[in-house]
Formats: C-alpha cells, structure tokens, sequence
C-alpha cells in the first residue's frame, strides 16, 4: 500500500493515512456494510500493529511528521432499543453508556499517522 502511495505521491508532498485504532479492530471494532442483497456484512478487518505500518511507510521512502491516537468516546446517548444492524456493535453501546464510557475510558479510536515524500 506504501509503495502505491509513493509511486502516485510527488516529492515533497504530504500522506495522510487514518484508521480504526488496531487496539479497536482486537476489540471487535469493525463496521458492518449491507452487502448485495442488503444482507449484513462485516468489513474485513486486519490488525496491522504500529510499528509495522511505521517500518512500511519508511521503507517506502516516508518520514513520519506526526502520528496522534486521539482518546475518548464521550457519554453515549440513551437508547431505548438496539438500532439497526448495520451500526452495530455501537447502537448495543448506548443501551450501557456507564459501562461503554468504562470500557473505551483512556483508549485510542483512531491511528492518524502524517507522512512526508
């Protein structure tokens, strides 16, 4: 994916890449999408540890400008029934937002990473 990035990129030019968190995608954070027929599916999720996409991105010829892993969830809006399916697991959150807010309470969402060519 890098080496695409790279080979489209000019010199000089700026990369941002964001992602779900892979602490999220270990933790079952991966969205639903209707499929064809409007079935559920699951959008495949790999767990592509920090380091790795660094030791990627440099061998592709990116330097690292910045790399932030923002924190916090908020206070999950009440619900009184489960939404629809496609945006599960998170509508099942807002039916325990005490225990939502406990479970994701100091843990990043996201893996912004800002790269240079």
């Amino acid at each position: 994916m890098f080496a695409e990035f790279a080979r489209v990129l000019r010199p000089g030019g700026t990369l941002i890449v964001s992602d779900v968190h892979p602490d999220q995608i270990r933790r079952g954070s991966i969205p639903s999408t209707p499929g064809p027929d409007g079935e559920p599916r699951r959008i495949q999720g790999f767990v592509h540890p920090v380091g790795a996409q660094f030791r990627a991105a440099r061998d592709a010829g990116f330097e690292v400008s910045d790399c932030l892993e923002p924190v916090g969830h908020g206070t999950t809006p009440h619900e009184d029934e489960p939404g629809p399916w496609w945006s599960w697991p998170w509508t099942l959150e807002a039916l325990v937002p005490e225990a939502t807010d406990a479970a994701y309470e100091g843990l990043p969402g996201l893996l912004v990473w800002r790269f240079q060519r």
